[in-house]
């Protein structure tokens, strides 16, 4: 660095001391918008950019099967479907399937449960991992009843086992039963996909499937795949072997696929993140607009403040200092300003990524992995550059371009030109359009996700806890133990002081966790591939009490179905409308799978109301119910409506189940409210962070507004003053402040308007059940800003009306 550089450093550091109001406010202005870009630029970094932690991550990829065009973002497949996919796909090198599992380390008092995946043994070496005690699953382990084993990972091997260095062949009980440890994964392998179950996997066993399982059939859609592309080969090459390998596998199992069935090939970083960047690109786009303002704000006050330096300037020129130096000098002031909001923009930062790594990890994939790294610093390093360049360049080049006779007669008191009010009125209107902007796209985020929160799921969650229960181990082995067990968990719940209803469900709406099967009709036969999907769930008697689901007719499940009786479901109101518009659906016989003629058909008993299983920015989809009397499933969610604390719950549910069997596990305890606010928090987030920067948008603007027109006010005292000599009254003084406020308002929001239309295009994917175009959020924003307009002008306005006529003689 110069020492000419130096000295225009040191000397625009004392001129800016001197006046510590501008200096503080222009810092803070530049420090937000650099922050929330520093901050929203290292979340995109950690979630969008950065690898994934495995070996070559490019080449990996998830897999799956799509039934319909409907599904959009298929997730499952079938066990003889990745079978054939393991010998037909010659673009991949290695491809295995995996699935939720819950292990129950038992000891003493309440079983202590870890969460688990079942992998087939490739799963390993596809995700290029190798253990650092002992192995991975061989083929042989993998044949179901052949082989007990698991793999540790390292933080349950410390944690639970004490770091043993001989783990490695030492047996320990899980889920009732011995099994070997063969190996223990390093600390640095992290899952970063798995399943709808509560918590990161620890522990994993091998899957155990064969071809003759009745739950490897290819319409068993409950695995999920992960695949390691050959080198050299992309994304779309797989994709045409998949195309062609489906139309083979529809026209040689008709009965198993739809014609609509697709395979589906998407990267694995892609599966993980979902709909997420789009959304963090629109948020990084939201920050960058708020910085634009941030520095119109700061170029308006440099312009200002230089324009009442004129004198100065011109005395500096007289003395022979040229325009090339003039202008440096005033760079330097905006470079030393936008070094202060690059450093306060960085603190800015780490508190903005503390909180949304804290926060938001629930709503966005790897958001917990996010800091603000080497890179992230130098992101704010060269924002601050740019914001020097854009704040000062282009002041420091006009305020040093004068008439050196009318700077110096000018004396003291510095007027402005015309051509510099029409350019600070040209930047407040710019920051008007920008604020508008942003505000529109807030209003519209939140129209939407308020529409949201008013949508009926179809049920009641006020004072309903969940609690997950699974049966596992050999002791639940037949499906009457699992029956019984639950009858004796909810006898003694039902009978808990202060619950008014107990019940239990496979598939909490808006858990995450679905079961669709195929739906039969015993008078109206269709071809497998026709039949249509919907939702199934098994519950147990109570439950649409418990939840407040209205019957609609027919009766609901008792006591009387079970599992010797006569097999009986429950239908949806959407179900029954559709498949029977013209007709009862109750009486109706079917069956939830695979159609077979020789299996007992269940009648349908009762119609009830719609539930969205989904979430509530999906639409409705059929659903059936079964008994869970007369098919047990396991694990399930117990469902207690108690007007207690889900703490109080909790306790109650586990001295209930100590009491019948201590090795069963309850988890992932959480109110139904809770559960349904965690399918919004990623659209919270984003609503959150678009309403903050909306207004700080119109906090910046009204600022710069303020600015601007006390300024003007300040270049019009000695106009003012003769109109106050000549009689003006004050309500045509404050007219003419407002007006000239208003002026700007009104341009602002014309040309703001079009952009806005643009910016709701681009949030379209944000928005349910609103337009883009919606009339109530563009109104509802232009008479805010409107206001901010009107509020900033009132204490020029006020200044002005305190203008005395002697001050026109003053200056005569």
């Amino acid at each position: 660095m110069s020492n000419t550089m130096l000295q225009d450093l040191r000397f625009g550091l004392r001129v800016l001391l001197a006046k510590p109001g501008f200096m503080l406010a222009a810092v803070l202005t530049l420090a937000l918008g650099i922050g929330a870009n520093t901050a929203i630029f290292s979340v995109v970094k950690a979630v969008i950019l950065d690898p994934l932690p495995y070996p070559h991550p490019e080449q990996l990829i998830t897999l799956a099967q799509g039934n319909s065009e409907a599904e959009r973002n298929p997730v499952n497949v079938g066990y003889t479907t990745f079978v054939d996919w393991q010998q037909q796909l010659h673009s991949i090198s290695a491809i295995a399937v995996f699935a939720d599992w819950q292990a129950s380390i038992s000891g003493n008092g309440d079983a202590n449960l870890v969460t688990g995946m079942r992998v087939s043994p490739q799963f390993f070496s596809v995700l290029g991992t190798a253990p650092i005690l002992g192995r991975t699953f061989s083929v042989e382990e993998d044949q179901s009843g052949q082989h007990d084993v698991v793999v540790l990972s390292n933080g349950l091997w410390q944690r639970q086992f004490g770091a043993d260095p001989a783990i490695v062949g030492r047996k320990v009980t899980i889920n009732g039963r011995d099994r070997t440890v063969v190996g223990v994964l390093p600390s640095e392998f992290k899952p970063a996909f798995y399943g709808n179950v509560s918590g990161v996997p620890e522990i994993w066993l091998p899957l155990g499937y064969r071809l003759s399982d009745e739950s490897a059939c290819r319409d068993c859609l409950h695995l999920q795949a992960v695949a390691r592309l050959q080198p050299n080969v992309e994304l779309r090459g797989v994709r045409a072997e998949l195309d062609a390998l489906a139309q083979r596998e529809i026209h040689d199992y008709p009965d198993k696929y739809p014609k609509a069935m697709r395979f589906v090939a998407t990267s694995l970083q892609a599966t993980l993140i979902g709909d997420a960047p789009k959304a963090l690109w629109l948020l990084l786009a939201a920050a960058g607009l708020v910085l634009l303002i941030a520095c119109v704000d700061v170029g308006n006050l440099v312009l200002v403040r230089a324009q009442g330096r004129l004198r100065e300037l011109a005395v500096r020129s007289a003395l022979g200092a040229r325009r090339t130096r003039l202008a440096k000098l005033l760079l330097a002031e905006s470079a030393i300003v936008a070094i202060g909001g690059g450093v306060f923009g960085v603190l800015f930062a780490f508190v903005g990524v503390r909180a949304l790594a804290n926060f938001g990890s629930a709503s966005v994939a790897r958001l917990e992995t996010v800091t603000l790294d080497p890179y992230a610093l130098v992101f704010a390093a060269v924002l601050s550059v740019l914001v020097t360049l854009l704040t000062g360049l282009w002041p420091a080049l006009r305020s040093s371009r004068f008439r050196l006779d009318e700077a110096l007669k000018s004396g003291a008191r510095a007027t402005g030109s015309s051509s510099s009010m029409r350019l600070q009125a040209i930047l407040v209107v710019s920051q008007i359009v920008l604020a508008f902007v942003l505000a529109v796209g807030a209003a519209l985020v939140m129209r939407s996700f308020a529409g949201l929160l008013s949508v009926e799921p179809g049920f009641d969650p006020h004072d309903v806890v969940g609690l997950n229960v699974s049966t596992i181990g050999p002791r639940y082995s037949e499906p009457a133990q699992v029956r019984r067990f639950y009858e004796q968990l909810l006898e003694q719940m039902r009978a808990a002081p202060g619950v008014s209803d107990a019940s239990v469900v496979s598939s909490l709406p808006m858990s995450g966790n679905y079961d669709r099967a195929g739906f039969h009709i015993k008078d109206r036969p269709i071809a497998g591939q026709e039949a249509p999907e919907v939702d199934r769930y098994f519950v147990s008697t109570g439950y649409f009490a418990t939840l407040h689901i209205p019957l609609l007719r027919g009766r609901d499940f008792s006591a009387a179905d079970r599992a010797d009786s006569a097999p009986v479901a429950v239908v949806s109101d959407t179900l029954a409308q559709t498949l029977w518009p013209h007709e009862d659906a109750i009486g109706k016989q079917i069956q939830l799978g695979g159609r077979d003629e020789k299996a007992p058909w269940a009648t349908i008993v009762g119609i009830v109301g719609d539930v969205r299983q989904y979430g509530l920015d999906v639409a409705l989809t059929p659903q059936a119910y079964i008994p869970h009397a007369q098919q047990p499933a396991d694990p399930v969610t117990l469902l207690i409506r108690a007007p207690l604390a889900a703490e109080a719950v909790a306790a109650s549910v586990r001295s209930a189940v100590r009491a019948i069997d201590p090795a069963v596990p309850v988890y992932a305890v959480a109110p139904l409210q809770q559960r349904i606010a965690d399918t919004l928090a990623r659209r919270r987030l984003t609503l959150t962070l678009f309403a903050l920067f909306a207004f700080t948008a119109l906090g910046l603007a009204a600022i710069g507004i303020y600015g601007v027109v006390s300024y003007t006010i300040a270049q019009q005292t000695q106009a003012l003053g003769l109109r106050r000599a000549l009689g003006a009254s004050n309500a045509s003084v404050l007219r003419w402040v407002l007006r000239r406020s208003a002026s700007y308002a009104a341009y602002g929001m014309l040309i703001g308007i079009p952009a806005a239309l643009l910016w709701g295009r681009m949030l379209a994917s944000e928005l349910v059940g609103i337009s883009q175009h919606d009339l109530l959020s563009f109104v509802a924003v232009g008479v805010a800003l409107s206001a901010v307009v009107m509020l900033a002008s009132i204490g020029p306005a006020w200044r002005a009306l305190r203008i005395a006529p002697t001050v026109a003689l003053r200056y005569e």
